[in-house]
């Protein structure tokens, strides 16, 4: 009777992996040069700024402590209340629109484009989509201020053109709509990277889980699903099936 013989692991190899210097536990080795740039470029400045916030520090002589005294100025600073106002619409802008955005494109173009009007149709829009995000923010930011310059603008000068003349704005240079343009200009730069992102992630989505489930089968038809308590009858193609036994 011949013997099959498994190849399978020998417990010291299992117990040498588990030592501590053994090659299968040098992985980190790799984090070592991100985490000393980490820790170089942010870390270590950001606490001494947090440091230098409770001092007096001019940059020549040694700083002074100061306790909470540039604190309790800072927190009766109308100027800084209003950045931070608009840093946070500035972040939403920037992060959270965008993501938001892209999610709900990549599903259209994934389940509604793609199949209507083909692959080649949503490739088509995800590039229209993530062209903005190849532009340096110095050109978009000069492509926008052509659109909503005050004089000679894009936008103001389509306004009179159709007869809207008194609807004409100094877009970027009012408070009540710097930010709002701001805001859109930002949104049309980030929106793309999310949806590639996002159309990756459902393009690597196992068909099977995209089908209707069986309770929408059409009538009269019916759809078998083995039982997860109950073994099938029909044995799937990768189990191997017993060895016939040589006596």
């Amino acid at each position: 009777m011949k013997t099959k013989t498994n190849k399978a692991k020998h417990p010291e190899e299992t117990a040498m992996s588990r030592i501590p210097g053994s090659p299968s536990n040098r992985f980190w080795l790799y984090l070592i040069p991100g985490v000393a740039m980490l820790t170089w470029i942010i870390i270590v400045p950001g606490i001494w700024n947090i440091y230098l916030s409770f001092t007096n520090y001019r940059g020549i002589r040694p700083p002074v402590w100061a306790g909470l005294k540039n604190w309790a100025r800072l927190m009766k600073d109308d100027t800084f209340w209003i950045s931070f106002r608009n840093s946070i619409w500035m972040i939403i802008a920037m992060v959270v629109i965008p993501i938001l955005l892209g999610l709900i494109l990549s599903s259209l173009i994934f389940d509604v484009v793609q199949k209507k009007f083909g692959p080649k149709a949503a490739s088509t829009m995800r590039a229209v989509y993530y062209f903005p995000q190849l532009l340096p923010i110095a050109i978009g930011s000069l492509v926008m201020g052509w659109i909503f310059r005050a004089e000679n603008g894009a936008l103001n000068s389509l306004l009179s053109a159709i007869g809207l003349g008194s609807l004409q704005h100094d877009w970027l240079g009012k408070p009540d709509t710097a930010l709002i343009f701001l805001m859109l200009i930002m949104i049309w730069i980030q929106v793309g990277y999310p949806l590639v992102i996002f159309m990756s992630g459902l393009q690597r989505v196992d068909p099977e889980l995209l089908r209707p489930p069986a309770s929408m089968a059409p009538t009269g038809g019916s759809v078998s699903r083995p039982s997860p308590c109950r073994p099938s009858s029909r044995r799937s193609s990768w189990w191997p099936s017993p060895a016939p036994s040589r006596h």
